[in-house]
């Protein structure tokens, strides 16, 4: 039997392999409490299943928001749209649709959320995961 810590260091190493270009690190569960930087965290949902086990994977690309000038101050509220969309694209490219000889997962689905304390928002990009055991 497999577990959640199984399929997230499957995930960590298709995203370790890729060239995504981001200036934190990739993380498994959780990130550095204190970083500011364009950080991966990969972390799951419960696993169920025998011979087929099935999970569902977060992976979470956190972005620093914009600063922009409004009225002479400085608002750093708003996210930076175009570095989310093309963070996201390059991670969806790599994990899209993938199978192996014990494993396949796809991407179930995607939103971008704000991760207020930190002026960062995320995109929260949620796989599908299946082991298969014999």
């Amino acid at each position: 039997m497999k577990d959640t810590n199984d399929a997230i260091s499957v995930i960590w190493k298709d995203l370790k392999n890729a060239n995504l270009n981001i200036t934190g690190q990739i993380y498994k569960i959780t990130r550095a409490i204190n970083s500011r930087k364009e950080d991966i965290v990969i972390n799951s949902l419960p696993m169920a299943g025998d011979s087929l086990q099935r999970c569902f994977i977060n992976v979470n690309a956190y972005v620093n928001n914009l600063v922009v000038t409004i009225d002479g101050q400085n608002d750093s509220s708003l996210p930076d749209t175009a570095r989310l969309k093309a963070l996201t694209t390059a991670i969806i490219s790599v994990l899209e649709d993938v199978s192996a000889a014990d494993h396949y997962y796809f991407v179930a689905s995607q939103q971008t959320l704000r991760e207020e304390l930190l002026n960062q928002h995320y995109s929260n990009i949620r796989l599908e995961f299946y082991f298969i055991n014999n």
